[in-house]
């Protein structure tokens, strides 16, 4: 028998947010910044069950030193496709220069958003879990001319 989702948000993040999805629980993650707390912390996903199947999420990958990745996505689960992927750009400028992020990932280096930036994305999508815009430039994975490996 399939796993029943129930809708509304969820968080792979272990101490982020304290069990909340309030963006109150999150700015001083972004906003006061500290390395070492992401490092301690971790990579994490915050999703929301939608209606229709949809489960939308932002992926918030941390790289010391230079910011986040933010994905922000929404993904059909009853095809088992994504709806849509996109990442947010601090500079389209640099979208086909690529940089490894740890553990040999590589992400375009214009989509190494600074914490402000990557704040108004985790915001937004708290406020606005299945709005497929942002408040900051997002690129489609589609439109990114991603290595071959």
């Amino acid at each position: 028998m399939a796993k029943r989702i129930e809708k509304g948000f969820h968080s792979s993040f272990r101490t982020f947010g304290g069990g909340s999805f309030d963006p109150q629980n999150w700015e001083r993650y972004f906003l006061k910044y500290s390395s070492q707390e992401w490092e301690e912390e971790g990579d994490g996903v915050i999703g929301y069950h939608g209606a229709a199947n949809l489960l939308y999420s932002v992926v918030i990958i941390h790289v010391p030193q230079d910011g986040f990745v933010i994905q922000n996505e929404c993904h059909n689960r009853t095809t088992n496709r994504n709806v849509w992927c996109k990442f947010g750009v601090e500079s389209i400028n640099q979208l086909s220069e690529f940089v490894n992020i740890g553990d040999e990932f590589l992400y375009p280096k214009g989509c190494l958003l600074q914490p402000a930036n990557a704040w108004k994305v985790v915001k937004d999508f708290l406020q606005y879990p299945t709005a497929d815009t942002r408040p900051i430039c997002m690129v489609d994975d589609g439109e990114i001319d991603w290595p071959e490996f």
